[in-house]
């Protein structure tokens, strides 16, 4: 059966993070035992596994960010319209990188990502918050369902140190905060990161404009010294 298809329909009866972690754990349990299994007797090829090792990772990450916004949302208000989906609310966009974005996960990978909202704003409520902490909210929310490790595992390792400033930087970015970053601050090894970045979950316009917008940045039409060495450092050392 479709793994997709599945979740969303078990996700549905989950009323509380309790039930839905349970939820996506069994479901990532038993279509990984059956990976296993056709790897152990070779009824599968290693492309074939790792491509649906990578299906089932977005399956979870697609389907654990449709669960979570609605439960902000009753508490916080709901986003204020999207510029690039007329009528719709603002909502996240999760990009894959690594092995993820390469559709080369294994058994044992974890995913990396990078999540990325709109614009600046206030959500639409009686208790409304910035776009920026509703975002950075549902951000802990969706790393929370996949990646706690309790009684019934965890469904999958997500690390989010690719995003802009590292572990110093908000786990969410705004799309203009984050062109910003990587116009003034973006270094070598992350352009060569982005060559396998995609589009996986959530708004995939702004994703797609994100990485449109970046397009000129990945691929350079000329090398800098700081290319050259490896680290966008260099550049601000020689410029001191």
């Amino acid at each position: 059966s479709d793994p997709e298809l599945r979740l969303r329909t078990l996700l549905a009866t989950c009323d509380d993070d309790v039930s839905a972690m349970k939820v996506l754990r069994d479901w990532r349990n038993w279509y990984q035992c059956w990976m296993i299994l056709c790897d152990i007797n070779r009824l599968t090829t290693t492309q074939e596994t790792t491509a649906a090792c990578t299906q089932l990772a977005e399956a979870a990450v697609r389907m654990a960010l449709q669960w979570a916004p609605p439960r902000l949302e009753k508490r916080f208000g709901v986003p204020q319209e999207c510029p690039y989906q007329p009528g719709q609310p603002q909502s996240l966009s999760v990009i894959a990188m690594g092995k993820m974005g390469a559709r080369e996960l294994n058994l044992s990978s974890d995913i990396d990502l990078i999540l990325a909202y709109p614009t600046e704003g206030d959500t639409q409520g009686d208790k409304a918050i910035s776009h920026s902490d509703f975002f950075i909210r549902l951000g802990q929310h969706l790393v929370r369902l996949l990646d706690t490790l309790n009684g019934d595992g965890f469904v999958f390792r997500v690390d989010l140190r690719l995003r802009p400033e590292g572990r110093q930087g908000r786990i969410v970015v705004g799309l203009e905060a984050a062109l910003h970053y990587y116009d003034v601050l973006g270094r070598t090894w992350e352009r060569q990161a982005y060559v396998k970045a995609r589009v996986i979950a959530g708004d995939a316009d702004l994703g797609g404009e994100l990485l449109r917008q970046l397009e000129s940045w990945i691929y350079r039409r000329y090398l800098s010294a700081a290319d050259i060495a490896g680290d966008g450092r260099v550049a601000r050392d020689l410029r001191g």
